[in-house]
């Protein structure tokens, strides 16, 4: 009953960060940041859509659609306004949920990688931070695609590694943020099959999960296709666009880069020390939830836009930080994430109550 109860605080922590975090964003709504342009290009077509069911809004002179960003997050915003209203005040509300969710998801998600209690409830406190809040009241994808981060590490940890793949791909029709962490997962994830012994039983839900990101990216690549002139203009203007942040030398001479190369080199000895690539098996979990926080980050900085700072300065440190944390609290001798071992070494999942003090 003791533990139960010891236990249950951290999960009332979780929610409490989660309303906390929502409470900040609520507070500054409409202030922190003021309604700016970029957010009319997103919720403009999101408001055009549920109106006339058409993804090429005339309202922004778009009339042959807008491809410098995926569609996704203009059908997902564009459902929450069908629902509960058209306006600024529910588009930004409904950011801030998804956002609050995450957050309480990733303070579960920090003390099972961690190992400790202590440690989850340090790293979620990055994420009661101004980048945080920031993204939280913007009308952009960063809050839909940090909740997706969220729920793809809760499926990576209760060892659901095809759908979480299958989320971080199909995070890519809502923002490209997640491009380098997908690429990077798929690629672990393949390498580690091609070692295992006997087939991993996938889940049909699983399978459900990929059958709607295929035809979602079908969609989208139909699309695509049909504008491919126009596509190929968008994408131009972005490329131009990023390259008005400077060198890359300048960027990772930037705070966020110098995080960035914390970060790599933090994985690199925590790699070196647990010899990853002798037993490259034995650390999918912690190979996993590393590719996605350095994959993220390094989009951040590669990117430079201000709001990415959610990642490079709150997300991402937040998820090596636990990493560390659990190398650390790893005794020499223990193998680290050993499969028949509790606690941080098998990066247990979050239903797991069983949680080291």
């Amino acid at each position: 009953m003791g533990d139960r109860n010891r236990v249950g605080w951290y999960e009332a922590f979780a929610l409490l960060a989660g309303l906390a975090l929502f409470a900040l964003a609520r507070a500054n709504r409409l202030t922190f940041p003021f309604p700016w342009n970029d957010e009319a290009r997103l919720y403009l077509p999101a408001q055009w859509w549920v109106n006339h069911g058409s993804l090429d809004p005339a309202t922004v002179n778009a009339p042959r659609g807008i491809f410098w960003v995926p569609d996704g997050f203009t059908v997902l915003l564009g459902l929450v306004l069908r629902l509960f209203g058209q306006s600024i005040e529910i588009a930004r509300a409904a950011c801030e949920c998804m956002v609050a969710a995450g957050v309480a998801l990733f303070a579960l998600e920090f003390r099972n990688i961690s190992g400790s209690r202590t440690t989850g409830a340090l790293a979620t406190l990055l994420l009661l931070t101004p980048p945080v809040v920031f993204a939280a009241n913007m009308v952009r994808m960063e809050a839909p695609v940090l909740l997706l981060i969220a729920v793809a590490l809760l499926l990576h940890l209760n060892g659901y590694f095809l759908g979480a793949g299958a989320l971080l791909f199909g995070s890519l029709l809502i923002h490209p943020a997640l491009g380098l962490a997908a690429v990077g997962y798929a690629v672990i994830c393949w390498a580690l099959r091609q070692r295992e012994s006997r087939e991993r039983r996938v889940h049909a839900l699983e399978w459900l999960l990929l059958a709607a990101v295929l035809l979602s990216w079908q969609s989208e690549g139909l699309h695509i296709a049909h504008n491919a002139d126009l596509f190929r203009a968008h994408m131009l203007y972005q490329v131009a666009h990023k390259e008005m942040h400077g060198s890359l030398i300048a960027r990772l001479i930037k705070p966020q880069g110098i995080i960035l190369l914390f970060c790599s080199t933090a994985i690199a000895l925590v790699m070196m020390r647990r010899r990853v690539w002798e037993r490259v098996r034995d650390h999918q979990r912690f190979l996993g939830i590393a590719v996605i926080a350095l994959g993220v980050q390094a989009y951040a900085v590669l990117g430079s836009e201000l709001t990415y700072n959610v990642y490079s300065l709150s997300l991402a440190p937040a998820i090596v930080f636990c990493l560390v944390a659990c190398e650390v609290r790893t005794a020499p001798a223990e193998p680290a994430l050993d499969p028949a071992r509790g606690g941080c070494s098998t990066l247990r999942a979050v239903a797991d109550t069983q949680v080291p003090k």
